[in-house]
């Protein structure tokens, strides 16, 4: 998945065949996401629950004050 993300910040557009290579690779070496981390400590599934509701409520506000 780094080579995809680098791509990504990069600015790189790739064909979707490199992105399935990418995907094949990584399925076929065991690769697989890693959880959620915060300042190097695991981030339980409720505290990120909390983030997105909090920045979600805040997104909903800030486009309001813009329509």
């Amino acid at each position: 998945m780094a080579e995809v993300m680098m791509m990504a910040l990069g600015g790189v557009n790739r064909d979707s065949e490199d992105l399935e290579l990418f995907q094949r690779l990584s399925v076929e070496h065991g690769f697989r996401l890693a959880g959620l981390r915060s300042f190097d400590k695991a981030l339980e599934p409720e505290h990120w629950a909390r983030y997105i509701a909090q920045f979600s409520n805040q997104s909903a506000a800030v486009e309001q004050e813009i329509a």
